[in-house]
C-alpha cells in the first residue's frame, strides 16, 4: 500500500512537470511565430518611413494616411500642417484674400469722388525738410541763431525745439519747426550763447492747417533768412545744395495735397 502511494506521487509529479514543460514549449513556439510575422512588417514600415520625404510623401507622391471625420477636416496630429497664418490688421485695406477679387469688384465699388481722392494719395511726403548747414570748416553759433530765430518769430516749445506758429507772437497752430542736426536734435535756451552746431533743419509736417504750398514758401523764406544771419548754406534732404528742381518737385507735390 505504501509502495502504491509512492508510485502515485512520482507519477503525479512527472505529469505536472510534463504539463509545465509542454506549456513553456508552446509559449516559446508562439513567440517565434509572432516574431516571424511582425519582422517583415516592421522592416517594411521602416523602409516606407525612410522613403518618405520631409513633407511626408513617398517616392510615388503618396502621403501618409490621415483620418478624416464627417465634417471633412483632417484630424490634427502633433505637427501642425500649417506652420503660420497670415495676420491682417485693420490698416491692411489693400490686402485681398484669395477668392475675394470678384466680390471686391462687385460689392466694394467706391464713388467717383473717393476714387479721385485716392488718386492723389501718396503724391506728397509726410515731412518737408530744408537743411541749413555751416560752411566747410565752420559752425553755426548759438548766439547768432538765437538772434535770427527771435526776428523770425520762432518760439521755444514742445520737444525742446523751436516752432514757428501761425501768429508771430507764438499763438495759433505750428506751421513748421527747427531742430538741431546734433543728436538728440534739441536746444537749451540757457546754453545758446555757448552752443555751436554743424547745422539745423527746418521741417513742415502734413497734414497741417491751411495751404501746404503757402506754408512751404514761408518756411523757405525763413530758411533763406536764417542762412543769411548765421552764414550757412541751404541744402535739400540729401544734403545737396538746394536746387530749383528740388523746390519745383516739392511745390508740385504740395499743389496735389492742396487740391485733394
Amino acid at each position: 500500500m505504501q509502495d502504491l502511494r509512492i508510485v502515485l506521487v512520482i507519477v503525479g509529479a512527472l505529469a505536472i512537470a510534463a504539463l509545465v514543460l509542454h506549456g513553456l514549449w508552446t509559449n516559446q513556439r508562439n513567440k517565434r511565430a509572432q516574431q516571424k510575422n511582425t519582422a517583415p512588417k516592421a522592416v517594411a514600415a521602416k523602409r516606407s518611413s525612410e522613403s518618405r520625404d520631409v513633407d511626408g510623401f513617398d517616392a510615388d507622391g503618396i502621403g501618409k494616411v490621415r483620418v478624416v471625420p464627417r465634417n471633412g477636416s483632417p484630424v490634427r496630429d502633433n505637427d501642425p500642417v500649417i506652420s503660420s497664418v497670415p495676420q491682417f490688421s485693420a490698416g491692411d485695406e489693400d490686402d485681398v484674400l484669395p477668392g475675394q477679387d470678384a466680390i471686391s469688384a462687385e460689392s466694394q465699388q467706391e464713388p467717383f469722388e473717393e476714387a479721385q481722392q485716392e488718386s492723389f494719395r501718396g503724391d506728397w511726403k509726410d515731412v518737408y525738410v530744408i537743411n541749413i548747414s555751416a560752411r566747410e570748416g565752420s559752425y553755426i553759433y548759438g548766439r547768432d541763431l538765437k538772434h535770427a530765430l527771435r526776428i523770425l518769430g520762432f518760439r521755444f516749445g514742445e520737444m525742446d525745439i523751436y516752432h514757428r506758429h501761425l501768429e508771430m507772437d507764438g499763438q495759433g497752430e505750428v506751421l513748421f519747426s527747427l531742430i538741431n542736426m546734433v543728436k538728440p536734435g534739441t536746444f537749451e535756451p540757457s546754453q545758446m550763447d555757448r552752443m555751436m552746431t554743424p547745422g539745423v533743419s527746418l521741417f513742415m509736417q502734413l497734414p497741417g492747417i491751411g495751404r501746404g504750398l503757402a506754408h512751404f514758401d514761408l518756411m523757405l523764406k525763413a530758411a533763406d533768412k536764417l542762412a543769411s544771419e548765421v552764414d550757412g548754406i541751404l541744402l535739400d534732404t540729401s544734403h545737396q545744395p538746394l536746387s530749383e528742381y528740388y523746390l519745383t518737385q516739392c511745390r508740385d507735390e504740395l499743389k496735389a495735397y492742396d487740391h485733394q
